[in-house]
């Protein structure tokens, strides 16, 4: 049931793209995989901030991360640093439950491409994943 509220026809197609979802919540994980089923990207999970920053270092076939803030182990602004260190033009997007303008203004002058608020709402999230793929 899930997986049909969530594809009900995307326009959207981005084969060949791989996204780097990291959040420490794997039903998080299963949301995002749900909502990009018929993307045709190709999905890879990291659990924490650290595990991120090592799989941007390893493959370089990850064209987008979607970031999630507080995290054990490295946080998304330490992840996110670290990652824009070696690979800066690697769009990566802040995926969080903080709200607030000041969160919003925090995540973009930390080095986040773009935000998108928790709870996820499916065309947002896609129509920001478009700006960079499109």
């Amino acid at each position: 049931m899930l997986r049909n509220y969530f594809n009900m026809g995307s326009d959207y197609k981005w084969d060949g793209k791989t996204i780097l979802i990291v959040d420490d919540e794997y039903v998080n994980f299963l949301l995002f995989e749900a909502i990009l089923e018929d993307t045709g990207t190709k999905l890879i999970h990291a659990s924490n901030g650290e595990k991120a920053v090592q799989e941007c270092l390893k493959n370089n076939d990850i064209d987008l991360v979607l970031m999630d803030i507080k995290m054990p182990v490295l946080d998304g602004y330490e992840a996110t640093k670290k990652i824009k260190e070696t690979r800066k033009n690697l769009p990566v997007i802040a995926q969080t439950a903080y709200t607030a303008s000041e969160d919003y203004y925090k995540c973009m002058s930390s080095g986040f491409d773009e935000y998108i608020p928790k709870p996820i709402e499916r065309e947002l999230l896609l129509f920001k994943i478009s700006n960079f793929f499109n």
